[in-house]
């Protein structure tokens, strides 16, 4: 589409096809919507002769039979409105068979008038509208389209007489249509709508007809249209721009343009064109002109230019070798000169250093405490320091002998040579008292070579007056120690660290080891120690350290074995290392300390028997569980750190189930903090078991005021305490802090502190003050929430090596690091972590249950609210011939599972488990009915937990009999939940005793097993008594 021609055609078609079909389309809606309305005035016209016809019986005709007729009587063909329109219509219909008029009814006398489902709604419609008269609109039906207008009949009071209650109609017309047909209808209810419906369809498809017919001729005339324009612009305009076009193609501009003459806007165009080339031509003789001047001054130029360029390289070279000449004897000037400026300045620094060299021996000699002075070759005194000034005044110009009044030089004289010449030629020291200041000296004196070559003598006087006066003491004390030693009650013996021998003892060691001190010298001290001694510091190898205390045995001669406490040192004489060690008998206290653990043995096992043993899992729904797992490490045997976890449920004084978790920390670690911990939990208990349903801050409250009651709290005891409530139902956490650090929550990665200082719940530590009132924060927890209490021993850890406490804010990095590590970690495997890093960070040995070299007790509480999904389901039917290798599958499915997930736990103990709890469900449970099923599942979390469900009436697992007892040890059975609770962790029963849930710990201790059999059989043991 290049040509002016095609634009113009092209676009011309455009607004013709635009302008014909905007025409077509206005011709084709203006004619429907006209003989739309014309049908319609023609159903409306129909309708009104329908209702017309209706009133006129109903008015008119029905009335005027009444009067004539009896009461009962009715004649339909006389007096129903519906019968007569009907008929009338029909004869219509004869003249118009594709009209359609119909009284349609949900509830007809005459079947013909039974409403379709469109009109079914339309009846619906016309009775939830009532405002509505009528309705018009078009319907397609059967295949055809209708123009349809409806009308609803309403029951009149009038009507009610035919349409009513079926006892108030005429007898004739019940005995004609039945009691069911037409009747029950109410005031105003839609009786039926009057419906004329005529087709349209017809009428369409002529209107098509005629607008194909109209399309066509119309298409014709802006075809015959666009031939008329396209051939008037061909002759008008493009046949002459072509003609253009092809002259200026075929001349190049050089000929003019003849055209036919005229006035239009091409001829003038033509005329421009002659007039622009006639231009043309001159401009283009005039350039040519000027091209040709301008080529001649060109070669002139450069003509000019190689001449210059010739002579400015002639003129180049020789400047370069004149700048060379120029170069070469400058640089010989500079070396010239470079070499009498060196000589000069190594001169100048040769006597700067000389000088500086005598300033500074005049400088060292002049601070230096020891008195100087320098003879020279003529033997008298050139230089006396400030030190030999001050004492024997100045001596410059005298001879030695003159200064120093009464000095004496050593006995030097041998081979006849003279004393003076071995002076000057020999360093020699020698002590020298003078009788001026009663001080001694201690002489040196060397020889100086001199820069002429003469030999001066250089004298050094120390003064040593102080020194040999310490001397004098220290051999007297030395005999003082000599007779303490001989006489103090305390045993001391010294060993050579590299060898073990003993180097001596005083009499008292003797004596204890039963032995002279002559005869215990040279043995070694090593084997006078009991072989299993506790205390690997007696070793040889680790005499290394400089000082420190500890208790060990020593074996007499005699093989009594005495308890001792050693306190011992390193110390060095004439370069030479002695181990000094005090040792002290204490036998007698050690049997007291052995008394004394037995008592606090036995306070701790009543604490425990007060607390009962922590659940370690608490049902809270069945989708959620509250996990909790005690950490202690004590570094005391009576320290003063314990934990209440008691779970509270739903009774006649508690409406609220709910878990309380409490953390104490008695001040001290003297032998009552542990009766001060029963005192406390007892209270506690107590406390809590009079009002179960009390708030948390209530109850803390009557605590604080109760302990300060008791006579075991002194006045500068106290208790710092963290307690909290978790309410099962809401799981909002209420907690009070008493003193005591702040607890940490871990939700997802992050971790925050609670309660903030200043904030509500931080209260004063318990017995310190008595009347106040303690108050308590909350949060409201989510699933796999994770708590950590825990005391303040885990902020000391570093503090015996690194001097340093961490702070809360510490702390909460460490686990923050932890948790952002490995989001969702359990947070028993949690606090391990961070046990075991704060344990290498402080030098520290820290493990739960067993060892804790810090300096305070440690106490952690780990709590989570874990879900409750499984990772492994399995519903089986076992019988007789199935049950064990059910067994055996589900135990090599659960081995693979423990593997995948890392945990350890001894197979002969998990098979027994889970074979036992199988037989129990099975055999027990079922009573082996291949009819029920057996479904076994487990989970990991914090623990490996293993469920087995039956479909049993369920067992009082309370009253389950000790298959240990004397009277039971012949029984068959029994022996199943005894072999699960010896191997198990934790088993609990759900259901009424129909599910079991047995609980493998992924981190286990051999001492927190003895610990809670031990709190077992205490427990065990109470109950026996309460029963008794």
């Amino acid at each position: 589409m290049h040509s002016i021609s095609t634009k113009f055609v092209f676009f011309i078609g455009i607004v013709l096809f635009l302008l014909s079909s905007f025409l077509l389309y206005q011709t084709y809606f203006i004619t429907k919507n006209h003989i739309t309305e014309i049908v319609g005035e023609q159903a409306s016209m129909s309708l009104e002769f329908d209702l017309a016809i209706r009133r006129y019986v109903s008015e008119k005709i029905r009335p005027s039979l009444n009067v004539y007729l009896p009461k009962e009587a009715f004649i339909p063909e006389l007096m129903s409105t519906t019968y007569i329109t009907r008929s009338i219509f029909e004869d219509v219909r004869k003249r118009f068979p594709e009209y359609q008029l119909k009284f349609a009814s949900i509830n007809p006398r005459n079947p013909l008038n039974l409403a379709t489902a469109t009109e079914a709604k339309f009846v619906d419609f016309f009775n939830k509208n009532p405002e509505i008269k009528d309705w018009r609109g078009e319907i397609s039906q059967n295949g055809r389209t209708y123009l349809v207008l409806l009308h609803p009949d309403r029951a009149k009071s009038t009507c009610l007489r035919c349409h009513g209650a079926p006892a108030d109609a005429p007898l004739a017309l019940r005995d004609r249509y039945g009691l069911q047909a037409s009747f029950n209808y109410s005031l105003n209810e839609v009786l039926g709508i009057n419906t004329i419906a005529i087709p349209i369809d017809n009428i369409n498809s002529q209107l098509w007809e005629k607008l194909y017919t109209l399309l066509g001729l119309g298409g014709i005339s802006v075809f015959l249209l666009f031939i008329i324009i396209y051939f008037s612009f061909q002759h008008l305009v493009g046949r002459r721009l072509i003609t253009i076009a092809a002259h200026l193609q075929e001349s190049e501009g050089e000929l003019p343009l003849y055209l036919s003459k005229g006035h239009d806007e091409i001829s003038r165009l033509a005329e421009s064109f002659n007039i622009m080339i006639a231009r043309q031509k001159i401009s283009y003789h005039e350039l040519e002109e000027q091209i040709l001047e301008r080529t001649r001054i060109n070669e002139l130029l450069a003509k000019e230019i190689t001449e210059r360029t010739t002579a400015e390289t002639s003129l180049k070279k020789m400047q370069e070798d004149l700048e060379k000449i120029v170069e070469e004897r400058t640089d010989k000037l500079i070396l010239t000169m470079v070499s009498l400026e060196k000589e000069i300045l190594e001169r100048k620094i040769a006597q700067d250093a000389l000088q500086i060299e005598r300033d500074k021996l005049t400088n060292l000699f002049n601070t230096i405490p020891d008195g100087v002075c320098i003879r020279n070759a003529d033997r008298k005194i050139e230089f006396v320091n400030p030190v030999l000034e001050k004492e024997f005044g100045s001596g410059i110009g005298m001879k030695i002998p003159e200064y120093f009044v009464g000095i004496h030089l050593p006995n030097l004289a041998a081979a006849g040579q003279d004393r003076q010449t071995l002076t000057e030629e020999a360093t020699i020291q020698w002590e020298w008292t003078s009788p001026v200041n009663a001080k001694t000296y201690d002489l040196v004196s060397t020889p100086l070579q001199n820069q002429e070559g003469t030999v001066s003598t250089l004298m050094i006087l120390r003064d040593i007056t102080s020194r040999k006066q310490t001397e004098r003491k220290l051999k007297e004390h030395e005999q003082y120690l000599s007779t303490l030693l001989a006489t103090i009650q305390t045993g001391v013996v010294v060993t050579d660290p590299e060898t073990d021998e003993i180097v001596d003892v005083n009499p008292f060691a003797a004596k204890m080891i039963g032995a002279s001190a002559k005869t215990l010298a040279g043995q070694r001290y090593h084997s006078f120690l009991q072989e299993k001694s506790a205390l690997s510091s007696l070793d040889p190898s680790n005499y290394h350290v400089d000082r420190g205390q500890d208790d060990c045995i020593l074996t007499t001669v005699s093989n009594e074995m005495i308890h001792v406490r050693r306190s011992f040192a390193t110390v060095s004489s004439n370069n030479k290392a002695y181990f000094i060690q005090s040792l002290l008998d204490i036998t007698d206290i050690k049997e007291l300390l052995r008394q004394q653990t037995i008592d606090i043995h036995l306070a701790r096992g009543i604490l425990d028997l007060i607390n009962a043993i922590p659940p370690r899992i608490t049902d809270l729904n069945d989708s959620l569980a509250l996990h909790a797992t005690v950490f202690p490490m004590p570094s005391h045997a009576e320290g003063g750190d314990h934990v209440l976890i008691k779970n509270l449920g739903i009774s006649r004084s508690n409406k609220r189930p709910r878990t309380i978790i409490s953390v104490k920390d008695q001040s001290g670690h003297a032998v009552n903090c542990v009766m001060r911990s029963i005192v406390t939990d007892m209270l506690h208990n107590a406390i809590i078991n009079a009002k179960k349903d009390e708030l948390l801050e209530t109850t803390i409250t009557s605590l604080n005021s109760a302990v300060l009651q008791s006579t075991l709290f002194q006045a500068d005891d106290f208790v710092t305490a963290i307690t909290a409530e978790l309410e099962h139902e809401t799981l909002q956490l209420n907690y009070v802090s008493a003193g005591h650090p702040a607890f940490l929550l871990i939700r997802d990665d992050s971790v925050i502190s609670l309660p903030d200082p200043g904030s509500v719940g931080v209260n004063l530590p318990l017995a310190v003050i008595a009347g106040i009132s303690y108050a308590a924060g909350s949060i409201t927890l989510k699933p796999g929430d994770r708590l950590v209490f825990f005391t303040d021993g885990l902020l000391d850890i570093a503090l015996q090596h690194n001097n340093k406490s961490l702070t809360v804010e510490e702390l909460k990095d460490i686990f923050q690091a932890f948790a952002s590590e490995k989001p969702g970690m359990p947070i028993s495997e949690l606090i391990l972590n961070v046990l075991a890093a704060l344990g290498q960070e402080s030098a520290e040995t820290v493990i739960p249950f067993t060892t804790n070299t810090s300096i305070d007790d440690i106490t952690i509480v780990g709590i989570e609210i874990e879900q409750q999904i499984y990772d492994y389901e399995a519903t089986l039917h076992p019988s007789e011939e199935t049950f064990d290798q059910l067994v055996a599958d589900t135990y090599q499915t659960m081995q693979q599972a423990l593997v995948a997930h890392n945990y350890t736990v001894a197979d002969q103990g998990l098979h027994m488990v889970l074979s036992e709890a199988m037989v129990n469900a099975w055999k027990h449970g079922n009573n082996k009915d291949a009819r029920k099923k057996i479904k076994v599942r487990w989970r990991f979390g914090n623990d490996f937990s293993v469920e087995v469900i039956d479909e049993g009436r369920g067992f009082n697992y309370e009253r389950h009999k000790d298959p240990t007892a004397v009277h039971n040890l012949v029984r068959p059975s029994g022996r199943g939940l005894f072999i699960i609770r010896h191997f198990a962790d934790w088993v609990r029963w759900k259901d009424g005793g129909r599910r079991i849930v047995i609980t493998f710990k992924k981190h286990s201790f051999e001492r927190e097993k003895e610990q809670l059999s031990h709190s077992q059989f205490l427990a065990s043991l109470l109950r026996n008594i309460n029963k008794a």
